[in-house]
Protein backbone atom coordinates (compact mmCIF):
# COMPACT_ATOMS: atom_id res chain seq x y z
CA UNK A 1 0.00 0.00 0.00
CA UNK A 2 1.24 3.46 -0.91
CA UNK A 3 2.12 5.70 2.02
CA UNK A 4 2.91 8.68 -0.19
CA UNK A 5 -0.29 10.60 -0.85
CA UNK A 6 1.13 13.17 -3.23
CA UNK A 7 4.40 14.48 -4.64
CA UNK A 8 5.25 17.86 -6.12
CA UNK A 9 8.31 18.37 -8.28
CA UNK A 10 9.17 21.92 -9.23
CA UNK A 11 12.04 23.66 -10.92
CA UNK A 12 13.01 26.84 -12.71
CA UNK A 13 14.30 26.82 -16.28
CA UNK A 14 16.26 29.92 -17.17
CA UNK A 15 16.51 31.54 -20.62
CA UNK A 16 20.08 30.24 -21.00
CA UNK A 17 18.95 26.61 -20.64
CA UNK A 18 17.54 24.29 -23.28
CA UNK A 19 13.92 23.80 -22.15
CA UNK A 20 13.43 20.57 -24.10
CA UNK A 21 16.65 19.06 -22.76
CA UNK A 22 15.80 19.90 -19.15
CA UNK A 23 12.20 18.63 -19.46
CA UNK A 24 13.37 15.41 -21.14
CA UNK A 25 15.92 14.80 -18.37
CA UNK A 26 13.36 15.39 -15.62
CA UNK A 27 10.81 13.09 -17.23
CA UNK A 28 13.27 10.31 -18.11
CA UNK A 29 15.52 10.38 -15.04
CA UNK A 30 12.65 10.68 -12.57
CA UNK A 31 10.19 8.55 -14.53
CA UNK A 32 7.56 11.29 -14.61
CA UNK A 33 5.02 10.80 -17.38
CA UNK A 34 2.57 13.54 -16.43
CA UNK A 35 2.44 16.90 -18.15
CA UNK A 36 3.70 19.81 -16.13
CA UNK A 37 2.07 23.05 -15.13
CA UNK A 38 4.24 25.77 -16.68
CA UNK A 39 4.19 29.42 -15.69
CA UNK A 40 6.24 32.09 -17.45
CA UNK A 41 7.99 34.50 -15.11
CA UNK A 42 10.47 37.28 -15.67
CA UNK A 43 13.75 37.87 -13.87
CA UNK A 44 15.08 41.12 -12.47
CA UNK A 45 16.34 42.23 -15.88
CA UNK A 46 13.29 40.99 -17.79
CA UNK A 47 14.82 37.66 -18.72
CA UNK A 48 12.24 34.89 -19.16
CA UNK A 49 12.14 32.10 -16.58
CA UNK A 50 9.82 29.10 -16.71
CA UNK A 51 8.47 27.76 -13.44
CA UNK A 52 7.66 24.08 -13.99
CA UNK A 53 5.62 21.97 -11.59
CA UNK A 54 4.63 18.31 -11.74
CA UNK A 55 2.00 16.94 -9.34
CA UNK A 56 1.77 13.19 -8.82
CA UNK A 57 -0.78 11.29 -6.77
CA UNK A 58 -0.59 8.12 -4.65
CA UNK A 59 1.13 5.22 -6.48
CA UNK A 60 2.91 7.51 -8.95
CA UNK A 61 4.16 9.69 -6.10
CA UNK A 62 5.25 6.67 -4.09
CA UNK A 63 7.03 5.19 -7.11
CA UNK A 64 8.89 8.47 -7.61
CA UNK A 65 10.01 8.53 -3.98
CA UNK A 66 11.32 4.96 -4.16
CA UNK A 67 13.07 5.42 -7.53
CA UNK A 68 14.84 8.61 -6.52
CA UNK A 69 16.03 7.35 -3.15
CA UNK A 70 17.29 4.06 -4.59
CA UNK A 71 19.24 5.86 -7.36
CA UNK A 72 21.09 8.18 -4.98
CA UNK A 73 24.83 7.72 -4.59
CA UNK A 74 25.97 6.36 -1.23
CA UNK A 75 27.24 9.79 -0.12
CA UNK A 76 23.87 11.37 -0.96
CA UNK A 77 22.01 8.59 0.87
CA UNK A 78 24.18 9.19 3.93
CA UNK A 79 23.59 12.95 3.74
CA UNK A 80 19.84 12.44 3.32
CA UNK A 81 19.75 10.14 6.36
CA UNK A 82 21.83 12.62 8.36
CA UNK A 83 19.47 15.49 7.45
CA UNK A 84 16.26 13.49 7.73
CA UNK A 85 15.08 15.17 10.92
CA UNK A 86 15.15 18.60 9.26
CA UNK A 87 13.99 17.27 5.86
CA UNK A 88 10.66 16.03 7.24
CA UNK A 89 8.24 18.49 8.81
CA UNK A 90 5.73 17.78 11.57
CA UNK A 91 2.92 16.95 9.14
CA UNK A 92 5.02 14.29 7.37
CA UNK A 93 6.16 16.20 4.31
CA UNK A 94 9.59 15.06 3.10
CA UNK A 95 11.65 17.63 1.19
CA UNK A 96 14.47 16.69 -1.17
CA UNK A 97 16.47 18.78 -3.64
CA UNK A 98 18.25 17.31 -6.64
CA UNK A 99 20.96 19.01 -8.66
CA UNK A 100 19.30 20.04 -11.93
CA UNK A 101 22.51 20.12 -13.98
CA UNK A 102 23.52 16.65 -12.79
CA UNK A 103 20.04 15.41 -13.73
CA UNK A 104 20.50 16.79 -17.26
CA UNK A 105 23.82 14.90 -17.39
CA UNK A 106 22.03 11.65 -16.45
CA UNK A 107 22.86 11.46 -12.74
CA UNK A 108 20.65 11.76 -9.67
CA UNK A 109 22.47 13.72 -7.00
CA UNK A 110 21.40 15.83 -4.07
CA UNK A 111 21.84 19.53 -4.75
CA UNK A 112 21.33 22.82 -2.98
CA UNK A 113 21.38 25.54 -5.64
CA UNK A 114 19.59 25.51 -9.00
CA UNK A 115 17.76 22.46 -7.72
CA UNK A 116 14.81 20.35 -8.70
CA UNK A 117 12.73 20.68 -5.55
CA UNK A 118 10.69 17.69 -4.48
CA UNK A 119 8.04 17.54 -1.79
CA UNK A 120 6.49 14.22 -0.77
CA UNK A 121 3.32 14.16 1.33
CA UNK A 122 3.60 11.03 3.47
CA UNK A 123 0.83 10.02 5.84
CA UNK A 124 1.23 9.49 9.58
CA UNK A 125 3.19 12.50 10.79
CA UNK A 126 6.90 13.18 11.15
CA UNK A 127 8.13 9.96 12.77
CA UNK A 128 6.15 7.66 10.45
CA UNK A 129 7.34 9.62 7.40
CA UNK A 130 10.99 9.41 8.55
CA UNK A 131 10.61 5.68 9.13
CA UNK A 132 9.09 5.24 5.65
CA UNK A 133 11.85 7.23 3.91
CA UNK A 134 14.55 5.26 5.78
CA UNK A 135 13.23 2.04 4.19
CA UNK A 136 14.45 3.13 0.79
CA UNK A 137 17.79 4.64 1.74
Amino acid sequence: MSKTRKAEVDLLIHATEDVDKVMKAVKEMLGVSKDAEVMKLYGHYGNPILKVKFVLKKEEADGLLRRVLKKLREEDRDMTLWDLDISVDDSGRFFLRLDKQELVEGRIRVGRSDAVRMKFFIGGGKEKAKEYVRRFL
